[in-house]
This record gives structure tokens, sequence and C-alpha cells, in this order.
């Protein structure tokens, strides 16, 4: 599997088109909320380092957080990569298999998705958000009440796997 998740980076993969790849490695992850992490230049610099899949609950931490001024919990996750050329006028559809409800969806800066509403599985076309010739920053708020994310009943985050298939 680790050879897909490489290809997703390569700029001359002909092996990739057509095939479901792994995209739960490298991704950045901090708690709070940011008014600016959905946007394309925001620094994740200092944020944690995490592989997916990802319940924030289950951190030793998670516990300390407050509530934001809307009375929620806010993670963000955000990952950088490229798109081969071969990949052009393909569709690009990124899968997960469970997301947080509450989450917000963002390729490039642009807003994909409103809240989600509820934990489940869906996807999406990134075909007319992605770009080319430079990197990609796909950034997703997830937002959870406090009675929710306090619960041990709901997973927080992006606690399964996600996926990258190419039509």
């Amino acid at each position: 599997m680790l050879f897909f998740v490489v290809c997703v980076n390569c700029n001359n993969s002909h092996e990739t088109v057509g095939k479901k790849q792994l995209f739960d490695l490298n991704w950045k992850f901090s708690y709070g909320e940011s008014k600016f992490a959905s946007e394309i230049d925001f620094s994740d610099h200092g944020w944690q380092n995490i592989d997916l899949p990802h319940d924030w609950s289950t951190e030793a931490d998670f516990s300390i957080q407050k509530p934001s001024a809307s009375g929620e919990i806010v993670g963000w996750y955000r990952k950088h990569f490229n798109i081969p050329e071969n990949w052009i006028e393909k569709d690009v559809i990124i899968e997960f298999e469970g997301i947080g409800k509450g989450a917000e969806i963002f390729i490039n800066g642009l807003q994909i998705t409103e809240s989600i509403g509820k934990s489940n599985s869906f996807q999406l076309n990134l075909k007319s958000y992605l770009n080319y010739e430079e990197e990609n920053v796909i950034a997703i708020k997830v937002s959870q009440s406090k009675e929710e994310f306090e619960s041990r009943d709901i997973k927080n985050g992006i606690f399964n796997h996600v996926w990258l298939i190419v039509k």
C-alpha cells in the first residue's frame, strides 16, 4: 500500500490511473479554531504530524480542549499533495470511510462542502478544484459539540481511511 501512496506524489506514474489509492499518510493536525487554516498559503509547520485514521478523542490531551465561541470543539486537518500530469481530464475522487459530523472540506482555499451533518462515508469529485502544476492543499475542519466530543460513543476527527480514486 505504501507504493500507492508514493505514487500520488509522482509526476509521471501511469499505473495510478483507475486505481483506488490510500491517502492516509502525511497529514497535519491541530486543535482549535483557526480563521485561516483553510487557505492554501497558511503555515501548518507547527502542527502535529499524523497518519489516518485519527480519532482525536483518544489522545491524552483532548480533555483540555476548550469549546470555541460557538460552543464546539474544533480540530483541523491539512494535507499537501501533488497531482501527476497524466491525471488531467480524469475524475479524481476522494473517498472518506469515516469522518466526524460537522466536517467542512476545503481544496486550495475553496470550500467544497458545508457541514457533513453526521459521521459517515462519502465521496467528492475534486477534478475542478485541483491544480496540476502546483502543490494542492486539502483542509478539513471537524467540529463537535462539547457533549459529543466528550462522549466515548462518538468518534471525532477522520477516524477511518481516506482514498483517492482516479477514473
